[in-house]
């Protein structure tokens, strides 16, 4: 019985452990002014920040694998209109929560979307949130 238990506990470490390496962005604040400040806490160091108009943003998830989602892929790191902001802290390949602020260009007021740009995931565009949909950053 006790082999039985810990043959169980292994397969559930075993399906929780990618998880534990997905990396993602949060905006913190929702709203900013253009040339200001963009707040977030993210676990994805040493990735590529971006920011593109929202009405120009690839579509966060696509269908993939019969009847899965995906995110959508670059093979090279984004281009206009895509703008970089910078790169969430920390040393790249580390899985460490930071809380973070990048400077803002100045763009025109309007609605706009957050993305990682991750290499190692096959030059994944990752949308800031914890839904599929992402997160709407409004700049004033």
């Amino acid at each position: 019985m006790r082999a039985v238990a810990t043959v169980i506990a292994i397969g559930f470490l075993a399906l929780a452990a990618p998880a534990a390496a997905d990396v993602g962005i949060d905006l913190t604040v929702l709203k900013a002014r253009s040339g200001g400040w963009l707040y977030a806490t993210s676990n994805a160091s040493g990735m590529p920040v971006y920011l593109i108009r929202s009405a120009l943003s690839p579509a966060p998830w696509a269908r993939c694998h019969g009847n899965g989602v995906c995110p959508p892929r670059t093979r090279r790191p984004p281009r206009a209109p895509f703008v970089r902001l910078g790169r969430v802290p920390g040393t790249s390949g580390e899985i460490a929560r930071h809380t973070f602020r990048l400077r803002l260009p100045q763009v025109p007021a309007g609605r706009y979307r957050v993305f990682l740009y991750c290499r190692a995931c096959g030059g994944s565009l990752l949308v800031s949130g914890q839904t599929l949909r992402g997160q709407t950053l409004t700049i004033l």
